[in-house]
């Protein structure tokens, strides 16, 4: 976004990929690769995103809706709640009780070590690993604020 903007300003970008393929969090993965086509990356445009869905229009791609209800398995029932979703109230608590920086990994261990909290540590891991691209050992929920530093 940045070399773009630069770009449409009259400057000259050069722009510096340090993998061995360009695309950041988009990765496809052919049938070969994976079994079917897959997205290793990202998939999902959350929310209204202005300007993600403008960015896709002026390139004149497309996004497909999904419909539908979203359903989590645990302990053997579906629930129409998403897996985070049912831990909501907890995880409010315990982060509005945050005084000190921390990793993502060790507010887990402090406030959710029991086997009983086995479901929500695996959701928030993959829910920092996949939507936020982050490892949860390095990833912060910083102090008071609750919020997570990448």
């Amino acid at each position: 976004m940045t070399a773009r903007e630069l770009g449409r300003a009259g400057k000259r970008v050069t722009l510096l990929e340090a993998r061995d393929r360009c695309g950041g969090r988009i990765y496809p993965l052919s049938s070969a690769q994976f079994g079917y086509p897959a997205e290793g990356g990202a998939e999902f445009v959350h929310g209204e995103a202005p300007v993600t869905r403008s960015l896709l229009r002026e390139a004149r791609i497309s996004l497909l809706p999904i419909e539908g209800t979203q359903r989590t398995v645990m302990d053997g029932k579906l629930s129409t709640k998403g897996s985070l979703e049912i831990y909501e109230a907890n995880l409010q608590t315990a982060l509005k009780e945050l005084d000190d920086d921390l990793t993502v990994a060790e507010f887990l261990r402090r406030h959710f070590a029991g086997a009983e909290h086995d479901h929500l540590r695996r959701s928030v891991e993959r829910m920092v690993e996949g939507y936020d691209a982050a490892d949860p050992e390095r990833a912060q929920y910083v102090g008071a604020s609750g919020r997570m530093d990448g």
